[in-house]
């Protein structure tokens, strides 16, 4: 993928990246999540939320609970409510590549319902420095999951 613009909303002090494919797939990510997904097999139309800030659960010594409405293709889903909570995770034993030790890990666990009303769970995982994703497991899709990782140098998008 290829990072196709990013910018810093200075107002609320979020960080907004599009990111493509050469297929025609673009990524939309708000703070290192995944907003929105088209031209995949599964989509992220949209959807509202308000994830902790990244400091606030770094900082934070609970498990935090947020809600989101997201937009969901095939079968046109809107406004799935999903519960999520989110907390600070120990490092995996072995680092992805290129990652510094000194990256600190968060776990989002997310409840849905799938379009046959079964609830499914699943975990996304972010690395952070210096307040930064730098490294994610996110899901696109009950059976869609990718990884995301800055091949750049690290620096703060200040």
């Amino acid at each position: 993928m290829a990072l196709g613009e990013r910018r810093v909303d200075e107002t609320k002090n979020h960080t907004h990246e599009n990111w493509y494919t050469g297929q025609g797939e673009m990524l939309y990510l708000v703070d290192g999540r995944i907003q929105q997904a088209l031209g995949f097999t599964n989509e992220i139309r949209g959807q509202t939320n308000s994830p902790p800030p990244w400091k606030v659960v770094i900082e934070s010594k609970q498990v935090l609970t947020w809600q989101r409405h997201i937009d969901l293709m095939p079968g046109y889903r809107y406004g799935v409510l999903e519960s999520i909570t989110t907390n600070r995770i120990e490092k995996p034993r072995k680092l992805p590549d290129s990652l510094p030790n000194s990256t600190e890990w968060v776990a989002d666990v997310i409840e849905s319902k799938a379009s046959n009303g079964q609830v499914w769970r699943l975990i996304q995982r972010f690395a952070l420095h210096e307040g930064r994703v730098v490294y994610s497991e996110q899901c696109i899709g009950k059976d869609l999951c990718i990884q995301i990782r800055n091949l750049g140098v690290l620096v703060s998008a200040k």
